[in-house]
């Protein structure tokens, strides 16, 4: 507040703002990189909401997100099924940083550039075997070839998966599936897209390992930049594929700051209790509404506009 820039910066954004950015060293804040005290307390909080084993708060974007989980599951030589609808941080991620080797999957798009799902013959073994026989063909009549599949639960357009048809189809192929639900993350709490949460499912030993990561800013509550990852695999735990929390953290210490905002870490937190129980079903049933009605106002008032609702 001793110079004039400074004091109008102070009254724009409200001293709580500033009185929040706090330096990490404060013990009884908890140390946001190893999980302890009241932010192990959150994060904990935010996977019994969210359905999943563990919760990582992420304060730097779904793309660090994405990298987090690509380095602590990949290594060179790893063969990865690869979603061609994918964010670029998970071409950075896996093929880049971990040296994975990809086999892609096609997807399709509209006449309007709309980007669709993944072709349904590309979820047929037989020709994912075919693609896998091309790039690495010791690997084609192993059991689970892939180390993960990355998909894009929802794409930037709107089109999104049946998880449990996802898992059904490709799930005994692959260690773990990592879901990128950056444009979604809010379907678990709307009944009739329950089918499409992959923190839904009910899973078993023969299953893959589950990994979701949400841009909690886009589509959720909270700030630029705020994202988490959610850990479901406790299904495979003892078995050889399994990642245990000091593999996931260490990638996650990787990509994350030794000078975290704690605004950022206490914005996930609250939309966590936002969604928490019947009041986060109630608040995407409004949108849910809304939604309706806006596409009821444009086709009644509008004549060169029209809603785009598939047949």
């Amino acid at each position: 507040r001793r110079h004039p820039a400074g004091n109008q910066f102070v009254e724009y954004f409200g001293e709580a703002l500033f009185r929040a950015d706090l330096c990490n060293a404060d013990v009884a804040m908890g140390d946001l990189l190893i999980h302890e005290g009241a932010p192990c307390i959150a994060q904990q909080h935010a996977a019994k909401v969210f359905n999943a084993d563990k919760t990582y708060f992420v304060l730097n974007g779904t793309s660090s997100s994405n990298k987090v989980v690509l380095n602590a599951l990949l290594t060179p030589g790893d063969l990865v099924l690869f979603d061609r609808n994918n964010h670029k941080s998970n071409h950075h991620g896996a093929l880049l940083q971990a040296g994975a080797t990809p086999v892609y999957l096609e997807t399709a798009r509209n006449p309007y550039g709309f980007i669709g799902g993944i072709d349904a013959h590309c979820f047929e073994e037989s020709y994912l075997r075919e693609l896998i026989a091309e790039v690495a063909p010791q690997r084609a009549k192993e059991a689970r070839p892939f180390r993960l599949a990355v998909i894009q639960l929802g794409t930037y357009d709107g089109t999104i998966y049946n998880a449990r048809q996802v898992v059904d189809k490709i799930g005994h192929l692959c260690d773990y599936i990592l879901f990128d639900s950056a444009w979604v993350g809010y379907e678990q709490f709307i009944p009739m897209m329950a089918d499409c949460s992959p923190l839904l499912l009910d899973l078993n030993e023969n299953d893959p390992g589950i990994l979701v990561t949400q841009s909690v800013h886009k589509q959720q509550a909270g700030f630029s930049q705020t994202s988490q990852i959610h850990k479901k695999d406790s299904h495979i735990k003892g078995q050889q594929r399994y990642v245990p929390h000091k593999r996931m953290n260490n990638a996650f210490m990787m990509h994350a700051s030794t000078s975290p905002f704690y605004p950022l870490f206490a914005a996930l937190y609250i939309n966590a209790k936002m969604h928490e129980g019947v009041s986060g079903r109630n608040m995407w049933m409004d949108c849910v509404v809304n939604g309706i009605n806006a596409r009821k106002l444009i086709l009644d008032n509008c004549q060169h506009i029209r809603p785009f609702v598939p047949e």
